[in-house]
């Protein structure tokens, strides 16, 4: 019995992580194309932080390419957010 509740708690974790992820990557398209860009690469940082200088439990951090257009040409910049933080996502163009 415990085995069960075991395995069936490891499939819900991994559930609820796909979930978030999905979320979170929803999340970075719609705001880089409220800004006229278009995601080029969304990448989850799993051991770099970043420019962020802490980033606790269930904080998730993602490193994203974007190209936006500046004076008739497209630009390619790259940008920073850590999402699940107290006091929502922290965005760094």
């Amino acid at each position: 019995m415990e085995a069960v509740i075991v395995i069936f708690s490891i499939i819900l974790l991994y559930v609820m992580y796909v979930f978030r992820s999905k979320k979170d990557r929803k999340k970075i398209e719609r705001k880089v194309e409220e800004m006229g860009g278009k995601i080029i690469n969304i990448e989850k940082s799993v051991f770099e932080k970043g420019p962020f200088r802490f980033a606790g439990k269930g904080i998730m951090i993602y490193k994203f390419q974007y190209t936006v257009k500046q004076n008739g040409e497209d630009i390619t910049k790259e940008a920073w957010v850590k999402t699940g933080g107290l006091f929502g996502d922290d965005w760094r163009f």
